[in-house]
């Protein structure tokens, strides 16, 4: 945690001296110093980082991940939790919300359930495939559905235009400085409207 802060200021300070500026990605985590078994968090102190770079990114995402239990990738109340500690560390002129793109197809095998990552694209073909309407679970903001396949049952949650307008409510809600997705080129192609309503004005 120490060497990496002090890398952070060295790293910061010879950027800035050139005119450059310096983006850092840290990990997630609700409270400070973090859970050290909980994705390397709490390697990564917040406020340190924020003083030295001119954001601060976090990930948003994986809260449900390919080798634990189906669920969302990225869960509003969740983000919400993460911003509302975050805001209280670093300036919200330097806070980025990382956002995903993806989703995951769980299918248990061996015992144990094993996620595979899948696009936007995938997502539509097989709940179309399948004959499986897509559902928005309440509390998480998130679209998922299930399909059977070859007497395994699958366990679909992944990211779109409706839950991308979920955690935008939630930049607007804190005023932080804006998102980074995660990644482009083969997400909800309705995202885009839905960024240009909700962050038009940033």
């Amino acid at each position: 945690r120490g060497n990496f802060t002090a890398f952070v200021q060295q790293l910061g300070g010879r950027l800035h001296a050139q005119g450059k500026l310096m983006s850092i990605t840290v990990m997630p985590k609700l409270s400070e110093p973090g859970d050290p078994n909980s994705g390397g968090g709490a390697s990564q102190d917040y406020a340190a980082i924020a003083a030295s770079a001119d954001r601060a990114r976090i990930m948003a995402y994986d809260y449900h991940y390919q080798g634990g239990p189906p669920g969302p990738v990225a869960p509003a109340e969740w983000v919400n939790r993460l911003l509302a500690f975050a805001t209280t560390v670093i300036p919200k002129d330097k806070l980025v919300l990382g956002i995903p793109t993806y989703g995951y197809d769980w299918e248990p095998t061996g015992g144990k359930t094993n996620g595979r990552a899948i696009l936007y694209g995938k997502a539509q073909q097989l709940s179309a495939q399948f004959g499986q309407g897509i559902k928005i679970d309440a509390p998480s903001g998130s679209p998922f559905f299930n399909y059977d396949a070859g007497g395994v049952t699958h366990h679909v949650w992944f990211e779109n235009s409706q839950s991308l307008a979920t955690k935008l409510d939630l930049v607007n809600k804190y005023d932080i400085a804006g998102i980074a997705i995660w990644s482009l080129g083969k997400e909800d192609p309705a995202n885009w409207p839905v960024i240009r309503e909700k962050m038009g004005s940033n």
